[in-house]
């Protein structure tokens, strides 16, 4: 069972047929994502309401409904073991909701524009977060300090739609452009790794890596194209062509489905291994956009199977320089930006500590002087006033 969420006006939830076994409404407006905790017990989604609903994922009921301002949110993500929410939206502060406390315990500031999309890395520590003028930022939640600031040069459009981390390398971070290009960026060398700039011709609305290949992922955009990169040889590696835009795409866990969504409504379901055409498609969201689709989370007894299956596959891809180079960074990735973080609170206190000492203390006898002053002063105006 591996069941696919997907959002549009309302919340649906599909299993193999075309028709959906849940519909959901939790929202008063369009909802904007809608996605899986991690025992897929709960689906989490965020709209143009303002509002975060948790909401049973078998009986549909509400759970739980947080809200800060009101502003329409975007973009929802929980940690890998779903205590922390991060969320991003029109006011362009990416929130940290503990969902234990029902509370905020972060926001996180930086961007001037919309909060298109966040993502946390495997560890939990790092969320990125791109925003509608082109800035991607990457925050340390445990000292609430951007560690890293990425954004295209030259770009006419330079507006990010999408970022998401690599899961199987902690270090490559990918994001999809409303100019239509994208990137893989090393976090660890502060520096693009690869920039693939005329694959799309217009908005690349979102972005699926693969379950089983380390090196695959996938993205889908407005000029009605799926395209498939492979970071190791650098280059795309296959296409699909639709017919209609597309704005959310999800690999299934199987490494061989995928989920594709337009911007009028259908669901495409794909055989990766024969991409003629859709073998299925999926009903619910008519005359919509489908905002955003997630396939179930692994549990951790499928995920080592996955892994066994993905060790064992004689079509899988070998390590290459890039992903052992990876490898090595994320062993002390986590390290590094601590310790850079610690440096930048450092460097903040000691500019607060230099401005201070700038300013001369006010002495006793600069006061007397001042006070001397001003009596000589308005003496002098009252003589003169005379004369």
């Amino acid at each position: 069972m591996n069941h696919l969420v997907s959002c549009g006006k309302i919340v649906l939830v599909h299993d193999q047929g075309p028709d959906p076994i849940i519909t959901l409404s939790p929202h008063k407006s369009n909802v904007n994502c809608a996605i899986w905790n991690h025992n897929n017990l709960v689906i989490a989604s965020c709209g143009n309401d303002g509002a975060i609903q948790l909401s049973h994922a078998q009986k549909g009921n509400g759970l739980l409904a947080l809200e800060d301002n009101g502003k329409p949110l975007n973009t929802i993500a929980f940690t890998s073991n779903s205590q922390f929410l991060a969320s991003g939206g029109q006011d362009t502060i990416v929130r940290i909701w503990d969902l234990k406390k029902k509370s905020i315990i972060s926001s996180l500031k930086g961007h001037y524009s919309h909060v298109n999309s966040v993502h946390w890395n495997t560890l939990d520590s790092l969320v990125a977060s791109a925003s509608n003028v082109g800035d991607i930022i990457l925050h340390d939640i445990a000292t609430q300090v951007n560690v890293g600031n990425y954004s295209l040069t030259g770009s006419k459009t330079p507006g990010f739609k999408t970022v998401k981390f690599m899961p199987m390398h902690k270090g490559l971070l990918i994001s999809g452009a409303n100019d239509g290009s994208v990137t893989v960026w090393d976090i660890f060398a502060k520096d693009q790794l690869v920039n693939y700039s005329c694959q799309h011709n217009s908005k690349v609305n979102s972005i699926s890596c693969s379950p089983f290949n380390q090196n695959i992922f996938c993205t889908a955009g407005t000029d009605q194209k799926v395209n498939f990169f492979n970071i190791n040889d650098r280059k795309v590696v296959q296409s699909i062509y639709c017919e209609s835009p597309l704005s959310s795409i999800a690999y299934h866990n199987d490494g061989i489905t995928l989920a594709v969504g337009t911007l009028y409504g259908q669901i495409n379901i794909y055989d990766t291994r024969n991409i003629q055409k859709p073998k299925q498609q999926f009903k619910g969201h008519e005359n919509t956009s489908v905002n955003y689709l997630e396939y179930m989370k692994l549990s951790e007894d499928e995920r080592l199977k996955s892994q066994k299956t993905l060790t064992s596959t004689p079509s899988a891809l070998k390590d290459s320089n890039i992903s052992s180079r990876s490898e090595k960074s994320s062993s002390s990735i986590l390290e590094e930006i601590k310790k850079e973080s610690l440096q930048k609170i450092e460097m903040q206190k000691n500019s607060q500590l230099m401005s201070q000492a700038k300013k001369p203390p006010e002495t006793k006898a600069s006061s007397v002087s001042q006070r001397t002053f001003r009596i000589v002063y308005y003496q002098n105006r009252r003589y003169f006033k005379k004369i």
